[in-house]
């Protein structure tokens, strides 16, 4: 009896395990064994002070036990019947009327009671300062439906509400700007580079724009030129810059480019 025990102890230790759960229907979670390599340290202190993706003030929450791999993550968006790719707004804009922004998504999202996984980037959740972190986790707490949430980032802390995190290696400019999404040279960099890659593209049932920036801009037109499914919510921002649209770069561009041709 100690030969067996010690045997399955061995082999539990040296393969990764995937094991199905039943939680409001159909949900799917993966338990992956880490290796004791550590971490590599990454400086999230610059990143709370940049583009909004990481903002003083979150609770940090160690990503460890969450962490996947790019090739675990693909698979674990195989295992849902929806995947949805969440942009939108970061914590330079936020949302004016979060509220209607939520509800707009959920609105879009009824109808269909299978399980979804919810790719973002990472976004930090604050009721105060609403951006699309706060969207995808209030999203997740009010959905009918089964959903767990992907976050693709490069920072070490994540809120509460994700469930899987993927930490990215960082991308930087040549003067040592941080890139944290959209396009260089008409490439995708950073977070971007990962939930619109080719295989991402493949298994993708869409993405769900909510307002937003550059990134988003980018972002939106990159998915619609590959093809990609999407939906485009308009969401007035908190933060207005004088004489710009109301709903941010990405409706301008939205509205002149995409709008018109249909």
């Amino acid at each position: 009896l100690g030969v067996e025990v010690e045997s399955v102890c061995m082999l539990s230790t040296t393969r990764v395990t995937r094991r199905l759960f039943c939680e409001e229907g159909l949900r799917l979670r993966l338990r992956l064994e880490r290796s004791n390599e550590k971490r590599r340290a990454c400086s999230t202190w610059v990143a709370r002070k940049q583009k909004g993706r990481h903002v003083k003030g979150m609770r940090p929450v160690s990503a460890v036990d969450k962490d996947i791999s790019q090739s675990e993550a693909l698979e674990l968006a195989k295992t849902f019947a929806r995947r949805h790719l969440l942009i939108g707004s970061g914590a330079g804009l936020q949302y004016h009327d979060p509220t209607k922004a939520i509800q707009d998504t959920l609105t879009h999202l009824q109808g269909n009671e299978d399980p979804v996984l919810f790719i973002f980037g990472g976004d930090t959740a604050d009721a105060e300062k609403p951006d699309l972190g706060y969207l995808v986790q209030e999203v997740k707490a009010r959905s009918s439906f089964a959903c767990k949430v992907l976050s693709v980032q490069s920072w070490k802390e994540v809120d509460p509400f994700v469930d899987y995190v993927f930490n990215y290696e960082r991308e930087f400019s040549k003067d040592g700007k941080e890139y944290w999404g959209g396009l260089v040279n008409g490439k995708p960099v950073a977070a971007t580079r990962f939930y619109l890659s080719k295989e991402m593209q493949q298994l993708l049932t869409s993405v769900i724009c909510i307002g937003g920036g550059s990134i988003s801009r980018q972002e939106l037109s990159f998915a619609i030129q590959s093809g990609v499914k999407h939906e485009y919510i308009r969401a007035e921002v908190r933060n207005k810059r004088e004489g710009s649209n109301p709903y941010g770069p990405t409706d301008d561009w939205y509205q002149a480019h995409h709008v018109e041709k249909n």
